[in-house]
Formats: C-alpha cells, sequence, structure tokens
C-alpha cells in the first residue's frame, strides 16, 4: 500500500474529508494529488497530519512498509544522503546518488529534483536540455497552489538558474506576495537580496 492509499484508508475509516484530513498542514488541493500519488509528501507534513488525525504512527508505517522496502534502498534515505552529498559539494556521491534515484521508484519530482542538484553541484546547470527544463517549469506550476506546496517550493529553488530574469521576477513576486505578511521589514529586504544574489550566482 502507498502512502496516498493508506491515507486514504484512514481517512475514509475516520469519516473526514480531505479538507479535515490535511488539517491544515498543507493545502486541500496538495492532499488530494498525495493521496493520488501524483505527490509526494515531506516526512514531517505527513507525520504532523498523522498526529492531528490521532493515527498511530507505528500502524500507519506497518500499512506501508512492504511497498517501500520493496526497492533496493529505501527512498527516504536516498533522498537525505543526497541533500547531505549536495551541501557537502560531494560531486562524486550526487552523481552516484542521482542515478540510484534515476533507477528507483522515486516520483517524477524527486527524479527533476536529484537532476537539478546534479546540475547545481556539477555547475552544468546552463546544460540541462530545453525539453527538461520546460518539462520542470511544466510540473512546477501545473496547479494555482505552487506556492502552499513546500516540495514544489524546494524544487522551485533548486532550478531557480534555468529561469530568464522575467519569468524569475514573476515567480519570486508571487512567493514574496504569498508570505510577505509574515516577514518583518528587514527578513523581507534580506529574502530580496537573497533572490537576486541566487539568480545570477
Amino acid at each position: 500500500m502507498t502512502i496516498g492509499e493508506a491515507l486514504k484508508k484512514e481517512r475514509k475509516d475516520l469519516g473526514l474529508t480531505q479538507a479535515e484530513m490535511a488539517a491544515g498542514v498543507i493545502t486541500t488541493a496538495h492532499y488530494s494529488k498525495i493521496e493520488r500519488d501524483k505527490h509526494d509528501i515531506s516526512a514531517y507534513d505527513l507525520f504532523e497530519i498523522l498526529t492531528k488525525n490521532n493515527i498511530n504512527l507505528v500502524d500507519f508505517i506497518k500499512e506501508i512498509e512492504d511497498t517501500y522496502q520493496s526497492t533496493p534502498e529505501n527512498q527516504i534515505n536516498l533522498n537525505l544522503r543526497l541533500i547531505h552529498a549536495f551541501y557537502q559539494s560531494d560531486q562524486k556521491s550526487v552523481r552516484i546518488l542521482n542515478k540510484e534515484i534515476q533507477e528507483s521508484a522515486a516520483t517524477k519530482e524527486e527524479k527533476l529534483r536529484a537532476i537539478l542538484i546534479e546540475a547545481n553541484v556539477t555547475h552544468t546547470i546552463d546544460q540541462i536540455p530545453g525539453k527538461l527544463r520546460k518539462e520542470i517549469k511544466r510540473i512546477l506550476f501545473e496547479n494555482d497552489d505552487w506556492v502552499d506546496d513546500k516540495l514544489t517550493l524546494r524544487l522551485f529553488c533548486n532550478s531557480m538558474l534555468i529561469f530568464s530574469h522575467n519569468e524569475l521576477n514573476f515567480y519570486i513576486n508571487e512567493i514574496i506576495d504569498k508570505y510577505s505578511a509574515h516577514f518583518d521589514q528587514e527578513d523581507f529586504r534580506d529574502c530580496q537580496i537573497f533572490c537576486v544574489n541566487r539568480s545570477f550566482s
């Protein structure tokens, strides 16, 4: 049973709507895609949803473990190792882990993110083919709630260098419009500086 299938089963057993099950942790639109295995979910968000709905974490993991143990290596562990290698600027490990992720049962978002991470750490982002760039942009912005989706925001962060200046300016302004109420003036200024520096680094 996949995470999406297990969440749907638990939700039905509890007699909840998708909005009630999402419990304000993620948007209903994002949650709906997770149930249909069209989007991934971070471990943090999954555990928070389970906790808010009084679902036993150990029992939930037992429901899904056969599906995720059938892969050669735990997908979450692969992703964590990739992030660690990225922050260590370990090009060799990033290449190896990206290859493993491409050959695994990872989601399309995870595979694209791994490609982008390798391109970032090896300074080859300008070599990403046009077709792949279009696919990344399509997945990033296929729904109106992309600024609420943590995984999409991470993919956007990894892919900023494939956008033109005008595209980047448009999407960054969408993020700033969404979250500016949570910034004080200094945070807001720092965010703008970061975005400009990131786009030209």
